[in-house]
């Protein structure tokens, strides 16, 4: 092979490592968005979470307040 035999294919080489390169950063790219949008579904999830766990114990809590002021004096019978 001559020399300029040698030099298109090694451009050719290149050519296509270029492509799939390229191929590689749109995929990488596509990964990085799609853990991006996972993440932000998380949070959103862990934050439904966290809410839905502080209005119950809230809610346990008014509960157990409403229990203890009803039965007061039942409670509280021998206190001044």
């Amino acid at each position: 092979m001559s020399d300029v035999e040698n030099l298109g294919v090694l451009i050719y080489r290149i050519n296509e490592q270029a492509a799939q390169i390229k191929m590689l950063q749109n995929h990488v790219e596509q990964l990085e968005l799609n853990v991006i949008a996972r993440d932000k579904e998380r949070a959103a999830a862990e934050r439904n979470y966290l809410v839905a766990g502080i209005s119950f114990l809230g809610g346990t809590i008014m509960l157990l307040g409403a229990l203890i002021w009803s039965y007061r004096s039942i409670i509280f019978r021998g206190l001044p």
